[in-house]
């Protein structure tokens, strides 16, 4: 296995002239995938470890040259991709970072429609790791669609919205949770307005928390759970910054501006206290 950690640090540290040497592997690395998924003579154990090798190089290979990757090619790997998932009875962290890859490869070209509930069972995963890529994927997705994302909206702000709400979620969960929500919003334009009350609504409150502990008072009482919060606090500020930044750029493009604008006090409370170190009450 040692190979494929060399072999994928060579892909991953590739420059531009060795382009078409990567896109030439391609095709090798996809039939050595199939290969290790239909396998009877590796055991489970080694061919589960196999597949995951091949689908990180078979990720680094899409991001560097996933342009170059034809209609007609696309379909082939999400559905190696998906023979993944349905053989192991779950989706796997591997898959969806290799789907990822191909989001950022083939840009608007990306076709969802038989992955898509993949993503979706993603985000109701017991594994929080897989929540969080699946997150991302989103991400990706929605740059990639720009404004088209607002067809996929119904599928994929609800269970975004219940990652937020419940507390069964950890704080990155809920970090990368914001940010897609964000990159949702900023995507999808008008397509986002019925969810922008609740999203703000929610947004709104993190605000709040983000502000609850005083970070001088967390520098003098510095402790190992302490520095754990105020490191987490301060990214959350930073998140809800660019998250507010990208709802605002993508509401512009809206016709109905009228929630954005009942909210928008807020909002500024909220940057003025950052910017004072002061708390602003709820």
């Amino acid at each position: 296995m040692a190979a494929f950690t060399a072999l994928g640090s060579l892909c991953e540290n590739s420059c531009v002239d060795s382009h078409p040497v990567l896109y030439s592997m391609l095709i090798p690395i996809l039939q050595a995938l199939e290969t290790a998924i239909n396998s009877t003579e590796l055991d489970a154990h080694k061919s589960v470890d196999y597949q995951d090798y091949l689908c990180g190089i078979l990720q680094v290979i899409l991001v560097k040259v996933g342009h170059k990757v034809t209609t007609e090619e696309a379909p082939k790997i999400v559905a190696l991709l998906i023979m993944i998932f349905q053989k192991r009875n779950k989706v796997t962290e591997n898959g969806l970072i290799a789907f990822s890859g191909l989001c950022n490869g083939i840009g608007e070209r990306v076709d969802i429609s038989s992955f898509g509930n993949y993503i979706i069972h993603a985000l109701n995963d017991e594994d929080e790791e897989c929540v969080r890529l699946a997150c991302g994927i989103i991400s990706d997705i929605a740059n990639a669609l720009g404004v088209r994302i607002y067809e996929y909206l119904s599928d994929f702000v609800p269970p975004i919205i219940k990652i937020l709400k419940l507390q069964k979620y950890n704080r990155d969960t809920k970090l990368q949770a914001v940010i897609t929500i964000g990159d949702l919003a900023m995507n999808a334009q008008e397509g986002f307005v019925p969810y922008l009350q609740e999203t703000l609504a929610m947004l709104i409150s993190a605000c709040q928390l983000s502000l609850s502990v005083v970070d001088e008072v967390i520098s003098f009482y510095i402790q190992d759970e302490d520095a754990e919060l105020a490191e987490y606090l301060q990214e959350l500020k930073h998140t809800l910054i660019e998250t507010f930044t990208s709802i605002v750029h993508g509401m512009t493009k809206s016709k109905d501006k009228t929630i954005l604008i009942r909210e928008t006090e807020k909002i500024v409370e909220y940057l003025q206290a950052l910017i004072t170190g002061q708390h602003v009450p709820s």
